[in-house]
């Protein structure tokens, strides 16, 4: 038996002499035939589907192929680094596996008068909690919330201040004030 080597594999083929008659001392010598040692690499994608297989002989090139993408999703876009082996010479049976790099996203929130008026924007990380700002005005008005519930950010939103006109009562009158006019109602 003949030991294969990192490129070469043995098989017996049988002996340098006939041995039929023997008719003096004779040696006799294995005889060998050797052939290339075959290796499989396999490339996958994310999910683990075999997008590239190729049986080489030994030492030969790794052909990598096309960098692969990996579809985003609402939290995060993907990357892609690499494969989990850097290898460029095949010398053992080998599976890559792709590395991705994942990479939150950004929404932007605003908070805006009716009239459009933005009172604060920010871009922040999917998940981020916005805040409010504080002291929302308009004159005759009183500020009575957004008009719709803050939550956390998953995409690009715009609250939108609501307001109900001011008005106040005095000794069984109705007295309205609208800017610099005020009206008396009985």
């Amino acid at each position: 038996e003949k030991e294969a080597t990192d490129s070469e594999t043995y098989t017996f083929i049988g002996w340098s002499n006939d041995a039929t008659t023997l008719t003096k001392d004779e040696v006799f010598h294995a005889q060998f035939e050797s052939a290339d040692r075959l290796y499989t690499y396999i490339f996958l994608d994310e999910e683990g589907n075999e997008i590239k297989k190729v049986e080489a002989k030994a030492g030969s090139a790794i052909e990598y192929p096309n960098d692969l993408s990996k579809e985003s999703n609402a939290q995060y876009d993907y990357v892609f680094k690499g494969w989990n082996h850097n290898d460029e010479t095949l010398w053992s049976n080998i599976t890559f596996e792709p590395v991705f790099e994942e990479v939150i996203k950004q929404y932007t929130y605003k908070f805006v008068t009716e009239e459009g008026t933005v009172l604060k924007e920010e871009t922040v990380n999917y998940g981020t909690m916005p805040i409010a700002p504080t002291n929302v005005t308009k004159e005759g008005y009183v500020f009575i919330g957004w008009d719709k519930n803050i939550s956390k950010v998953i995409e690009n939103v715009t609250y939108v201040a609501q307001f109900e006109k001011y008005t106040l009562t005095l000794e069984g009158k109705k007295l309205s004030i609208l800017g610099d006019s005020i009206s008396t109602f009985y």
